[in-house]
């Protein structure tokens, strides 16, 4: 029973797609009821590929065949093909590639053209993020005279309101929870009808600079 655990085990963490899995699974526990039962013959005709293969002592079962310990497992997705890819090769939909480039489940070499692509497109790559970094922060800069508010620029004597918009000299800024406005002189900022939400008032009467009784709110 370990070994049928361990069999199921092994299938989980191979490199294989989840419906391969579920099959080489099947077979294997279809193939232990047989056995347990004592058809022997059906049993081993529904085991999975790795115990019909009995890899002997230090190798490990790779499908139809057996992988040493150095060696690593590969499967294609459908598991239909296995090999066995010794060090400093990579795994390929079920073959080995002696380079370290697999191309649509195909060994493709990496020519010295090649190299001199990716390195010059790399390189370009950098130079391109860099001008474009430098570019982005110069049209950020403010001209002279002019005072950084945010994404914009305040010419001299306006008033930058909550880092947004600029407000002018006789204007006031009047903001509440990311609602931003200038409010024009002889007006005051006053909460809005909902909340959250901010207005420019005439003050009522008698009620300079409060919003008790305001008119004309916009």
């Amino acid at each position: 029973m370990s070994a049928l655990f361990d069999e199921i085990s092994r299938i989980v963490a191979s490199p294989i797609s989840r419906r391969a899995a579920f099959r080489l699974v099947s077979r294997t526990v279809s193939g232990a009821a047989l056995g347990y039962l004592g058809l022997r013959r059906a049993a081993w005709a529904l085991a999975a590929p790795a115990a019909q293969v009995g890899c002997p002592s230090g190798q490990t079962a790779c499908s139809t065949t057996c992988c040493g310990s150095d060696q690593t497992c590969c499967i294609s997705k459908d598991g239909a093909k296995a090999a066995c890819c010794n060090s400093g090769q990579t795994c390929c939909g079920g073959k080995c590639c002696k380079g370290t480039k697999c191309c649509d489940g195909k060994c493709c070499k990496m020519g010295p053209l090649t190299r001199r692509a990716l390195i010059g497109g790399a390189a370009a790559g950098a130079v391109a993020a860099t001008v474009g970094a430098t570019a982005a922060g110069s049209s950020s800069a403010c001209k002279s005279g002019q005072t950084k508010c945010g994404a914009t620029c305040c010419s001299s004597g306006q008033l930058c309101c909550n880092s947004t918009i600029c407000c002018g000299s006789n204007q006031t800024c009047c903001s509440s929870s990311g609602i931003t406005k200038c409010c024009s002189p002889g007006t005051i900022c006053c909460p809005g009808p909902t909340a959250g939400k901010v207005q420019c008032c005439v003050p009522g009467t008698g009620t300079s600079g409060s919003c008790v009784g305001a008119t004309k709110c916009t």
